[in-house]
């Protein structure tokens, strides 16, 4: 489990995920305070997230097809070639699954929050400034 796994590559993935979760909050706050920029930014980070999902699952693809999977033997070798043949598959279709779906809804989100940031420079531009003064101090 990765919470209680202290090896390397899980404390990167943790700190990664934290990363990313830091941008998209400051990212949010600056939105509601009508900035562009912070759209933008926001943007980015969920296309990184995509690249950073479709490495790791490439990198999980790799382990699955060329590790054997970690499974205690159960004394029967048909069993034992049926359950490691199984894992592969398994591994296969989640992490195979999970890089094109991760891929696609963090490139989503991405084109959502680029097409935000026209969106907040178009409101600024035909909003007066009592009412964008307004929502920012609200925000």
């Amino acid at each position: 489990m990765l919470l209680f796994d202290l090896s390397v590559l899980n404390a990167v993935l943790v700190l990664a995920l934290a990363a990313f979760a830091t941008v998209e909050f400051r990212g949010a706050a600056g939105l509601r305070k009508l900035s562009p920029a912070s759209a933008r930014t926001l943007g980015r980070n969920q296309l990184t997230l995509a690249a950073a999902v479709f490495t790791y699952c490439l990198w999980q693809l790799w382990q699955a097809a060329t590790n054997p999977p970690v499974v205690p033997p159960t004394g029967d070798p048909h069993m034992d070639e049926l359950i490691t043949g199984v894992s592969k598959y398994v591994a296969f279709a989640l992490y195979g699954s999970l890089a094109v779906l991760g891929t696609l809804f963090s490139g989503l989100n991405a084109w959502y929050y680029f097409t935000r940031a026209r969106t907040v420079e178009q409101f600024i531009a035909t909003t007066p400034d009592w009412v964008r003064t307004t929502l920012r101090v609200a925000a």
